[in-house]
């Protein structure tokens, strides 16, 4: 882990794709900005170990096939789309 101070309105690059920019500093909360590119996923710390925890849950589930078609619909498969004549 790197740990930096920075001030107020000062940035951080991470590569070429990645800035943190430091909006706001009000006693103990820093506000931060992240310019990242569209395909790259950024959670708050806890929301992300909630999905952790959410996807362990689902693996560790005994799911039968059964219970993913229900889940799905149709039997499991996508309705086509129906021909116009």
């Amino acid at each position: 882990m790197l740990a930096v101070t920075r001030k107020l309105n000062d940035k951080i690059h991470i590569n070429d794709d990645i800035v943190i920019h430091i909006l706001d500093i009000k006693s103990k909360n820093v506000r931060i900005g992240i310019e990242a590119p569209s395909n790259y996923l950024i959670f708050r710390g806890e929301l992300y170990e909630k999905i952790l925890e959410s996807n362990k849950e689902m693996i560790a589930a005994d799911f039968t096939s059964e219970d993913i078609k229900a889940f799905l619909g149709s039997k499991g498969r996508l309705k086509k789309k129906e021909e116009k004549p």
